[in-house]
């Protein structure tokens, strides 16, 4: 079972003016140049997940896959519908099961649902701004510890976490 849980909301998305369908909203150029720069700190930082896996919807799969190239995880990216807007808890503790033999694993997703699963499993708040990071390790089966959490802006720095 992963003992590490990396849950990331998607970067800068096109809003409100998208004229198209919201599950093909695309990151803005600015969204795609933060993740950029938060994905080189994890990986200056040397944080590589096992798997790296994000909700069907675009701005989510392309925020996973600047993540997965900066890591060198373009072999353990896939998406997974239980990422999707909707995910909760339950979904999660289902994926880690299914995924049971990876140690970590990085879900990129959406707000309000990574918000309401942080404080569900490890009773913190943490408000996800497009791009903001939060690590749980595992207490038990199905308790968690909030690590910490970062924006995509401290995870672009140099600051120690």
């Amino acid at each position: 079972m992963p003992t590490q849980i990396y849950l990331i909301r998607h970067g800068v998305a096109t809003w409100p003016s998208w004229p198209g369908a919201d599950a093909d909203r695309p990151l803005t150029a600015e969204g795609v140049r933060r993740m950029e720069s938060a994905a080189a700190g994890l990986a200056r930082r040397r944080l590589i997940p096992d798997l790296v896996l994000h909700s069907p919807l675009l701005r989510a799969r392309m925020t996973a896959e600047i993540l997965a190239t900066q890591l060198g995880r373009l072999d353990g990216l896939r998406a997974h519908p239980a990422l999707a807007p909707g995910f909760d808890a339950d979904r999660l503790q289902d994926l880690l099961i299914e995924h049971a033999d990876a140690g970590a694993i990085m879900c990129v997703a959406h707000n309000p649902d990574l918000g309401e699963i942080v404080m569900r499993l490890s009773r913190q708040p943490v408000m996800f701004k497009e791009g903001t990071l939060a690590v749980l390790a595992r207490k038990t089966s199905d308790r968690f510890k909030l690590a910490w959490y970062a924006t995509a802006e401290d995870l672009a720095s140099d600051i120690p976490l």
